[in-house]
Order: C-alpha cells, then sequence, then structure tokens
C-alpha cells in the first residue's frame, strides 16, 4: 500500500472514536441538513428558544431541523452553509447560548478536521463545548454533529 493511500486511510479512520470506512462526501453515510434561517449568527433571540438536543423534555423547544447524533449539511436560503468560526454573542441564532466553530475549516477537499464548537454563554465565549468532525467535499462542508451538553444551545451558521 502506497504512502498516499495509507495518510488517505488514516484521514477517514479515527473520527471522534468509531471508524469510518468511506468518505461521508461519497454519499456512504446517512446526511441530514440544517437548513433554519434562524441560525443565522446575526439572527437575534426574541421568544422562544429552540436547541439541539433530540431528548429534551419539551418537543417544540427541539430545533426544527434537528435529527440528533449524525452528519449534517448546513444551508442557509438553499445555499451551502458553514458554522460560524468567530465567537456569537448571547440570545442569538434562536437560542440562549449560540455554538461557533473554534477552529478554521479545512481547505483541502476530503480533508477532516476534529474541533469542537464552543457556546457563548454566561459572558464567556467558550462557556460550555461540545466536540465535532468536519469535512470539506469542495462545494460544501459536512459536520458530524452531537446533541448539544445542555439547553437551550444550537449550532450557528455565519
Amino acid at each position: 500500500m502506497s504512502f498516499s493511500l495509507i495518510i488517505l486511510f488514516l484521514s477517514f479512520t479515527w473520527a471522534n472514536g468509531f471508524v469510518v470506512s468511506e468518505s461521508p462526501c461519497d454519499g456512504a453515510v446517512e446526511i441530514f441538513t440544517l437548513n433554519d434561517e434562524t441560525r443565522k449568527m446575526n439572527f437575534s433571540q426574541e421568544g422562544n428558544s429552540l436547541c439541539d438536543w433530540i431528548e429534551f423534555l419539551d418537543p417544540s423547544d427541539i430545533s426544527p431541523d434537528w435529527k440528533g447524533y449524525g452528519w449534517y449539511r448546513l444551508e442557509f436560503q438553499g445555499a451551502p452553509a458553514k458554522l460560524a468560526e468567530s465567537p456569537v454573542p448571547e440570545r442569538h441564532c434562536g437560542t440562549v447560548a449560540p455554538g461557533w466553530l473554534q477552529g478554521t475549516h479545512p481547505t483541502e477537499v476530503q480533508q477532516v478536521v476534529n474541533d469542537r464548537v464552543c457556546f457563548t454563554s454566561y459572558g464567556d465565549s467558550c462557556a460550555f463545548w461540545q466536540y465535532v468532525s468536519l469535512v470539506n467535499c469542495g462545494e460544501y462542508y459536512l459536520y458530524k454533529l452531537y446533541d448539544v451538553p445542555s439547553c437551550y444551545m444550537r449550532y450557528c451558521f455565519e
């Protein structure tokens, strides 16, 4: 096996605790879509707050596009979107504690990055956090997302 094939295999093997045998960009796994327009980082929260936690006790507080743990593609008004890469103020993105990617998005196609999403709360831009994996699929990114640490928290778009 050539060195480049070994590197390619290793880049998709370890992703937060389980083996991924193929790239999620190739359609090998089920992909969900996050497309609720209130996820935009400049959307100021007034009224009901939503949460990306599938087992939350009040189903009306679960984000309408949240399906639980899995791979997600982000869209805003039908176009590819990506997680915010800078702190988002509290009470934005349709929630109390908005989530943003602490690192940066991968620049190379098929490149997988393991990082974390921070949630702004109590005046701290990273009061809570959750692991995330993301992959550059060329025209868009895919994210392996988990339920948020608590409610009311959500993943936010730039």
